[in-house]
């Protein structure tokens, strides 16, 4: 076992998915992308039907069923393919978690405590905030993509003014990242300081009934257990004001256009018309929903940064074949053995 610094990146998450775990989601993440398209497009083409014809409107909505469940049945395998390279992920990171601690040569700084803290709020804070939005991500960009396309073939003009205007979503996540960083990681730290303190409190609890001491140690732990509680406020409190300000700058982003495309139509412009406003505002909120999704997910991203990093010594992600790299040499030799 190599001794390394490993951080938890796009490069570790695809050397430890399965290959083909890895094109399946790729491909129902496209193929589930497309609720807002079909959205779009099926009010943009119901102006367009001649509905005394039975023939035309039965195979409309012969085809739009088909669409629909296409979409939703993707997006529930999507959820369940992703889901479970989330546990391969899990499982390798709280295995090299574990050790990273536990197969170095340097045990002079080294608690249970934080093994404990790493294994179990660190990996958790992990999963929740990197892995699974790093999934969500990918979906929402295939999303982004494919009502974009139904978005400028409704009109190119408009369609690229609603487009710009929607970027607009992502500058809070921009602006935000330092910050969330810092958060995150004080509240790391006020983690660590409490599970060390009740690790502590634990292990002497004989010795500080016997001295009467109570009641300092639980104000000592009452205090720890406030400073970890307040700081992890902090850390969501800053997420949410983040999102918050997303969603502002999402609502902006779809009342201007739409006044843009009133004014078009009272002038003529461009071949504007009412049904094409409300056709673009239909696709164009899924744009707008996707593009805000990404900026939440790449600011949860973000928030993890300081966190990912796997310091001393690393090891595989398969624990048997690493117990079997540490053990596999070991030979025992008896001598003198008698008989009684």
């Amino acid at each position: 076992m190599k001794k390394q610094q490993n951080r938890i990146n796009i490069k570790w998450v695809l050397s430890t998915i399965p290959t083909r775990l890895i094109l399946v989601i790729i491909i129902l993440s496209i193929t589930s992308s497309f609720e807002g398209a079909i959205n779009g497009y099926v009010l943009g083409q119901m102006t367009k039907i001649v509905f005394n014809n039975f023939k035309n409107v039965g195979y409309f909505l012969v085809m739009v069923a088909a669409a629909y469940l296409i979409t939703y049945t993707s997006a529930y395998l999507f959820l369940l393919a992703t889901q479970k390279a989330i546990q391969i992920l899990t499982q390798r990171l709280k295995y090299e978690f574990f050790a990273s601690d536990f197969f170095q040569t340097n045990y002079e700084n080294l608690g249970s405590s934080d093994v404990i803290n790493k294994i179990t709020n660190i990996s958790n804070q992990i999963q929740k905030q990197y892995f699974q939005p790093l999934f969500y991500i990918s979906q929402s960009f295939m999303t982004i993509i494919t009502t974009t396309v139904v978005v400028l073939k409704a009109n190119i003009l408009l369609g690229i003014i609603y487009i710009l205007i929607s970027t607009s979503s992502f500058l809070p996540s921009i602006f935000g990242k330092k910050q969330m960083n810092a958060k995150t990681d004080t509240w790391s730290a006020t983690n660590t300081r409490l599970v060390t303190i009740m690790k502590d409190i634990f292990q002497g609890k004989s010795e500080i009934k016997k001295f009467d001491v109570v009641k300092s140690f639980v104000e000592k732990f009452c205090q720890s257990l406030s400073k970890e509680e307040e700081s992890f406020f902090k850390l969501n409190k800053t997420q949410y004001t983040v999102q918050f300000v997303a969603w502002i700058c999402a609502v902006i982003s779809d009342v201007i256009p739409m006044g843009i495309g009133l004014i078009m139509v009272v002038n003529h412009i461009a071949g504007v018309e009412i049904s094409t406003i409300v056709t673009l505002s239909l696709s164009a909120d899924a744009v707008v929903g996707s593009i805000r999704e990404f900026a939440n997910y790449q600011t949860q991203i973000a928030s993890t940064s300081s966190i990912r990093t796997l310091k001393a010594y690393t090891a595989k992600s398969n624990c048997s074949n690493n117990l079997k790299e540490e053990t596999g040499n070991i030979v025992l030799f008896l001598k003198n053995i008698s008989r009684l």
